[in-house]
């Protein structure tokens, strides 16, 4: 009887050292936060090499840039979902609207605000790039982003934070902006940056619209709402980016893209400052009800159109 129950135990041992294992691996990550977050996002990785973009008319068909925006509207118009989209033009000060008051999910277009929540906070010595936070298990997220595979207690600076958050749009990096700027200073920021303070929905149900986030961008990058140097800093982290298959591959060689994006399910969303270092077009392209190839073909459509503006 007792060698029975020996050869039963030896028998169990690899089991149990497997389960053992198992635990160790998987209790480190767990597949859900145990708190929600009402402005969490997360997003969708898409992988675009096997699209093809459809071929551009060149601009010596039309005559006029009214005969571009024309066409470009009857594009959009005929591609599956809604879309929105606002362009301006910060030379001329000419604006292009497509449903530019749409309000769409802004997914992670939230990280911009974020990230001049940030960069205020610098800027009144309340916080420093060199800060250092510490993630937690509390600030686990999946969805974009690489931190979440970073082992719990992992020291990042508000640098390093910044860097993830706007160039792998990292969605533990915003949890862990988040609570090291408080929520309350987070949402007057919005406020200030919003075309409709008083509503606030972009900070507080994560709701807005493109003419809303080019207002956004140039507040940020051509007033003094930043320093200067600060500008050219957060421009880096926005180009190049995880995401440069949208808006990007359709613009000229010599045009740079700073940008941010946004995924959701049928949504896709790029917003950003289209520049050669003489002009600036600041342009936002969001999207719903739609699917990725159809928002890649509108992004080529944008893009052509953004390129006859140079």
């Amino acid at each position: 009887m007792r060698k029975r129950k020996v050869d039963l135990l030896l028998f169990l041992l690899p089991f149990l050292a497997v389960i053992s294992v198992a635990f160790c691996i998987f209790y480190k990550k767990p597949s859900n936060r145990s708190k929600t977050y009402p402005n969490e996002v997360q997003e969708e990785e898409i992988n675009a090499n096997s699209y093809t973009r459809p071929t551009i008319d060149d601009a010596v068909f039309f005559k006029s840039i009214d005969e571009r925006l024309s066409y470009l509207r009857n594009k959009i118009v005929n591609e599956h979902g809604n879309f929105g989209l606002f362009i301006k033009d910060l030379d001329t000060n000419e604006e292009y609207s497509v449903n530019s008051n749409e309000k769409f999910y802004g997914a992670s277009l939230y990280k911009i605000p974020l990230a001049a929540a940030v960069i205020t906070k610098i800027e009144a010595e309340d916080l420093s790039y060199n800060t250092i936070v510490s993630y937690e298990k509390r600030d686990y997220s999946d969805g974009t982003g690489s931190i979440s595979e970073f082992s719990y207690g992992t020291n990042f600076n508000v640098s390093e934070l910044l860097d993830y958050l706007m160039r792998q749009s990292d969605n533990v990096a915003q949890i862990m902006l988040e609570r090291t700027i408080t929520e309350a200073y987070l949402s007057e920021i919005f406020k200030d940056l919003s075309l409709e303070p008083d509503e606030n929905t972009f900070y507080i149900d994560n709701t807005t619209y493109p003419k809303e986030l080019v207002n956004i961008l140039e507040i940020m990058f051509f007033t003094d709402y930043i320093s200067e140097n600060n500008k050219t800093l957060l421009k880096n982290f926005m180009y190049p980016t995880l995401f440069d298959d949208r808006i990007t591959p359709s613009l000229k060689e010599d045009l740079t893209f700073y940008h941010k994006i946004g995924s959701w399910p049928d949504s896709w969303h790029d917003c950003g400052i289209v520049t050669n270092g003489d002009k600036d077009v600041i342009m936002c392209l969001m999207s719903k009800d739609t699917n990725y190839e159809s928002f890649l073909n509108v992004s080529s459509y944008v893009g052509s159109f953004i390129n006859s503006l140079f």
